[in-house]
């Protein structure tokens, strides 16, 4: 048997200033690298159940987890590519390609995420935090945020008069019936 001794008293060990949080991580854009892999089998599927630290800004260092599933879990309803599309945008923005043969090859991935909180009917103190990759332009270490889909416009149409109701309208020569 090896015997140990250790006495906190040899090191200046400073002061807990309260350090990071391990709440939900906010609402926003990070980026983050992988730092854990694990497939799960359930009775209901299986999952990669991923943990990943932002790497630069104001939570640097702070984790976040996500489930991906790859087969059941709880989109029993949904087609297999619809399982597998979360899957796909990790490989493929964080320049993987392909997993080839364990799921060990995501780490030290590195992409950028979309963290959104939806209410929790639950648990209200506890929001349900959805994470959403995307392929993201680093400038200076910050995320710029996914690109928005223009919305289609729609030019302004004028105003008809109800077809239950032409009383009013300017019907020209036209009977009102």
């Amino acid at each position: 048997m090896s015997l140990f001794t250790f006495d906190s008293a040899d090191f200046d060990v400073p002061e807990d200033k309260g350090g990071k949080s391990f709440g939900p991580i906010p609402p926003g854009n990070y980026n983050v690298e992988c730092l854990d892999a694990e497939m799960t089998t359930i009775d209901r599927g299986q999952y990669i159940n991923l943990k990943w630290a932002v790497t630069d800004g104001e939570h640097e260092g702070q984790w976040i987890w996500d489930k991906v599933f790859v087969e059941g879990g709880y989109y029993d309803n949904h087609a297999e590519n619809d399982l597998k599309y979360k899957l796909a945008r990790i490989v493929k923005y964080s320049g993987i390609g392909a997993i080839k043969k364990d799921v060990n090859e995501l780490l030290d991935a590195k992409v950028s995420v979309k963290v959104v909180h939806k209410p929790n009917a639950n648990n209200p103190d506890k929001p349900h935090v959805n994470i959403d990759f995307y392929n993201a332009t680093r400038k200076g270490g910050s995320v710029s945020a996914p690109a928005q889909q223009a919305s289609p416009t729609i030019p302004a149409q004028p105003s008809a008069p109800s077809p239950a109701n032409n009383f009013g309208a300017d019907l020209g020569d036209e009977p009102p019936f």
